[in-house]
């Protein structure tokens, strides 16, 4: 038992990648790099059965190439879609002064302003 005034040393820093798997990560991208040629083979013969499946796997494989990226949620505090307001602005030619625009800044429909109305009112 290691005593709690003790300096934890040795050992792998934290989130070091372990040995056997950055050794079988590069095993894996070797054997990969060395069948690049086979693949389209694999995937033209698959092709001639099943083109769904050719094209499933395809895809399967980009993303080892190209992973996904996480999906991200942005709301307001509370929970809720977050609305973004912007005020669109125009120079003046005469005075070279910003005043406010008359065009929109967005799409002024009937449930848009709806909603815009409903969630001001909550604030």
């Amino acid at each position: 038992m290691r005593w709690l005034w003790a300096a934890k040393r040795g050992g792998s820093r934290k989130g070091a990648p372990n040995r056997a798997t950055t050794d079988l990560r590069a095993a894996i991208a070797l054997l990969a790099q060395k069948n690049v040629s086979r693949l389209q083979q694999w995937l033209d013969t698959i092709a001639e059965k099943n083109p769904e499946k050719a094209y499933e796997l395809f895809l399967r494989t980009c993303e080892y190439h190209i992973p996904k990226l996480g999906r991200q949620e942005i709301t307001r505090p509370g929970g809720g879609p977050l609305l973004i307001y912007r005020e669109v602005y125009q120079r003046d030619r005469d005075t070279g002064d910003f005043r406010p625009s008359d065009q929109p800044a967005v799409d002024e429909t009937p449930m848009a302003e709806t909603a815009a109305k409903r969630d001001f009112e909550e604030l």
